[in-house]
């Protein structure tokens, strides 16, 4: 989503009398008040938008937040501005030494219209101590979902494990899985493993419940299934939620050689053990690892 925090466009004119930091933090239409959710962006640009229990939306680039607040001994310029669209008072701050507010075209401004033009919105840990939190949470369920590279880097050999991006469309499965076999010179697992695949999805998608129950129950019964290693298994997983509409966040080969399967939002995952066993549960963003994982029980007729 595009940013809606152009100082120029997007805000009212002038700016916002308040008497302490402390006290605008406290308004009821402060930036931080009555959030009902937020999101982090996972391309380009980067944005933090936050959603307000009245409708509310603004869309805060992330080069406007910063996790270390201006030095107190420098010297800083604080400002409130509100956001037109949502009402909500938006803090604008910069040090003294910002090169900014010497620029000769503020000369013939008012002393409140030079601040306006000169003085950047700003996020941080003194500011907005609640925002900056939430975006320290979001960005450790995007680094536990959205950059699982890393976990390719540093806990894998791609090679030997044949790393392979999340989610592939339906009519890429056969190919994702073939290319995959060729780095480890066997064809015929691949395409076995492409007509497990078939099968599975084509038993649990005429059964009852929510797509998330048939996901679950795919991966129940391919848990069950003998002669497949774990990368795998992990691979199905991911290419069954694309075909049923899921969003899976990646994979990451942990300690020991279990790999999980992590949902998108960060909160569930799968966990495939070296002998193929799927289990499931809650993801840990503190620790980066499934907590608690657990069998998972048959849905519907699959119990008969």
């Amino acid at each position: 989503m595009s940013s809606n925090l152009d100082p120029k466009h997007d805000f009212d004119a002038g700016t916002v009398t308040f008497k302490s930091l402390a006290a605008v933090q406290s308004d009821a239409k402060w930036v931080e008040k009555d959030l009902l959710n937020y999101d982090l962006s996972t391309t380009e640009p980067y944005t933090f938008t936050l959603l307000y229990t009245d409708g509310g939306i603004l869309t805060i680039p992330l080069t406007l937040m910063s996790f270390t607040p201006l030095s107190e001994g420098a010297g800083s310029i604080l400002i409130v501005r509100r956001h037109t669209s949502t009402g909500r008072l938006v803090p604008f701050q910069t040090s003294q030494n910002d090169s900014r507010l010497r620029d000769p075209t503020l000369n013939s401004l008012s002393a409140e219209q030079a601040l306006v033009r000169a003085v950047p919105p700003r996020f941080d840990p003194r500011l907005t101590p609640s925002l900056i939190a939430f975006l320290n949470e979001a960005q450790a369920i995007y680094m536990a979902t959205g950059f699982l590279r890393v976990f390719e880097l540093q806990l894998m050999n791609p090679l030997a494990f044949g790393w392979s991006p999340p989610a592939a469309p339906a009519t890429a499965v056969r190919n994702a899985l073939g290319r995959l076999a060729l780095r480890r010179g066997a064809t015929e697992v691949a395409e076995e493993a492409a007509t497990v695949l078939e099968r599975l999805l084509a038993e649990v998608s005429g059964m009852g419940g929510s797509g998330l129950q048939r996901y679950l129950e795919f991966a129940r019964r391919l848990s069950a299934v003998a002669g497949f290693s774990a990368k795998t298994k992990a691979d199905l997983l991911v290419s069954a939620a694309a075909r049923l509409g899921l969003d899976v966040g990646g994979q990451a080969i942990m300690k020991g050689g279990r790999i999980l399967v992590i949902a998108k939002d960060g909160k569930t995952a799968f966990q495939v053990a070296v002998d193929g066993t799927i289990t499931f549960g809650r993801f840990n963003t503190a620790t980066l690892d499934i907590a608690s994982p657990t069998a998972i029980r048959p849905l519907g007729s699959a119990a008969k």
